[in-house]
């Protein structure tokens, strides 16, 4: 009995030791940032760019990319960003291809930093 309870006991230990390196690699922190900025016609955001924000976030994060990190709109411009990006490259090219098939009127820059690209003062 007291075999069969070192057994399980370290089954247990090495499951959860799997467990937590597994999750820890599959979440790795890096420095790395996505920025979309998307021009627009009003100064605060609609429920089209709220839209439009979820899709990307879904998609990245789907990908186990990156994690989203918020977003904010005035001037014409509404943008959001990710943190964590794994692969900034092929993030970026999952947006552009979204983007393209499912909003193919949308103007938007990707970077890996901010840009006040759209921003306008009337």
């Amino acid at each position: 009995m007291f075999q069969l309870t070192i057994v399980v006991l370290v089954l247990v230990v090495g499951f959860f030791y799997l467990k937590n390196n597994l999750m820890a690699e599959k979440s790795l922190k890096t420095d790395i940032e996505l920025w979309v900025m998307i021009e627009t016609n009003d100064y605060f955001l609609t429920q089209s760019e709220i839209q439009i924000e979820d899709d990307a976030i879904a998609l990245i994060e789907g990908m186990d990319l990156g994690e989203s990190d918020g977003h904010s709109s005035g001037a014409h411009q509404f943008d959001f960003n990710l943190i964590n990006i794994q692969d900034f490259d092929k993030a970026k090219v999952a947006i552009n291809e979204m983007f393209k098939s499912k909003y193919p009127e949308l103007n938007y820059v990707i970077s890996n930093t901010y840009e006040p690209t759209f921003d306008k003062v009337n």
